[in-house]
C-alpha cells in the first residue's frame, strides 16, 4: 500500500488537528468548537488545510486506502490514480473494482448493474466529509480527472462526481471505525455476483 502511495507522493503525510485560535486586534481568542487541520511536511513548515469539529479525527492517506480494500474485501488493490488538490485540501484515490462485482439497484424491481467499475474516494481535509463513488470504468479518466487539476483554484464539487456515479456515500470524520467497511459497502450497494456476501478483512 505504501509503495502505491509513494508513487503519488502521498506516503509521508501526517495530518493532525490543533486548537483553533482567532486573532482580533492583537487579542487571541480560542474557538472552542473547531480545530485547525494541519499537514506536517517533512523538512518544511506545517500547512493549514482547513477546519473541523473538535470531535472529528483526520483520516490519514493509509487509512483511506485501507478502507477501499475493506469495502472490496481484498488484501490489496491496484490504484490507477491518486493525488491531491491545492496544498492537500482534498486527497483522492482511484482503483479498478475486480470483475464479478455488481451494483445493486436502489429500486427493488430493477436488476443489478453489471459491468466494469472503479471506486473514486475523496478525503476532504478542508472541513468536508470523506466521499466514495462507484462509477463505470473509464469515467475517471474521461470525465472526472480534469476536475482534480492541482492548479485549479476551485476544488471539484461533490455534485459533479455524484452526477457520474452509480452509487455514492459519505463518511464523516467523527464516525466510529467499528463497522465502517460494512456500512460503506451497504451504502454503495456493492456485492459480488454469485460469490456470497462480502466480509470485512
Amino acid at each position: 500500500m505504501r509503495r502505491a502511495l509513494r508513487r503519488w507522493q502521498l506516503h509521508d503525510w501526517h495530518v493532525r488537528k490543533t486548537p483553533l485560535v482567532a486573532q482580533d486586534d492583537g487579542t487571541h481568542i480560542d474557538v472552542p468548537k473547531h480545530s485547525a487541520v494541519i499537514r506536517d511536511v517533512p523538512g518544511g513548515l506545517p500547512i493549514a488545510l482547513g477546519t473541523i469539529g473538535r470531535r472529528n479525527t483526520p483520516i490519514q492517506n493509509e487509512e483511506l486506502a485501507d478502507l477501499i480494500m475493506r469495502i472490496l474485501s481484498l488484501i490489496s488493490v491496484d490504484f490507477v490514480d491518486a493525488g491531491y488538490t491545492g496544498l492537500g485540501e482534498q486527497v483522492f484515490l482511484v482503483c479498478d473494482i475486480p470483475s464479478g462485482f455488481v451494483v445493486i439497484s436502489d429500486q427493488p424491481t430493477k436488476p443489478p448493474t453489471r459491468g466494469d467499475f472503479e471506486v473514486v474516494a475523496v478525503n476532504r481535509h478542508d472541513g468536508g466529509a470523506l466521499w466514495f463513488h462507484v462509477v463505470p470504468r473509464g469515467t475517471w479518466k474521461t470525465a472526472l480527472r480534469p476536475l482534480f487539476d492541482p492548479r485549479s483554484a476551485d476544488p471539484p464539487a461533490t455534485r459533479a462526481l455524484k452526477e457520474h456515479a452509480l452509487s455514492s456515500t459519505r463518511l464523516r470524520h467523527n464516525a466510529s471505525r467499528a463497522g465502517i467497511a460494512t456500512k460503506l459497502r451497504a451504502d454503495l450497494r456493492l456485492d459480488r455476483e454469485g460469490g456470497g456476501p462480502l466480509r470485512d478483512l
